[in-house]
């Protein structure tokens, strides 16, 4: 199964900090440094993932990822929450587009009142269970 995942943050400013914890972020997962979008990593699993991220090369605001896996594993839930995590973003897919994931609680602040459905997904487990089960949540 392959779905798109988008990252997203509202928070004020330019994303300078996030940026710079973005790029280390898909080092950790093998990223080679080459410049421009898509940037291409794997999991351990060797489920490939591009990754696309207007503003990482440039000093646009760095506000939005994309993510394109070629499946979901427990291996791509690891990879999302940290680079979610690292951009301080929030988590949408394809799967359900009603619904925010956030990584701690403490984003809930951060996200508008009018999602139908918020949910917290602070483990790889969780993850895939909101990616894969959607209305199960």
């Amino acid at each position: 199964m392959s779905i798109g995942i988008n990252l997203h943050r509202d928070a004020p400013g330019d994303g300078v900090t996030e940026r710079a914890a973005f790029r280390d972020a898909l080092r950790r997962w093998g990223w080679d440094g080459t410049e421009g979008s898509p940037y291409q990593i794997a999991t351990e699993s060797e489920v490939g993932v591009d990754v696309y991220a207007d503003g990482l090369d440039t000093d646009d605001v760095f506000d939005h990822a994309n993510l394109e896996p070629s499946g979901i594993d427990s291996g791509v839930c690891r990879l999302v929450l940290d680079l979610a995590r690292a951009g301080r973003f929030t988590i949408g897919s394809d799967a359900d587009p009603q619904s925010v994931i956030l990584t701690d609680e403490e984003q809930r602040s951060l996200v508008s009142t009018d999602w139908p459905r918020v949910l917290v997904c602070d483990t790889p487990d969780a993850l895939y269970a909101a990616l894969n089960d959607p209305a199960d949540e």
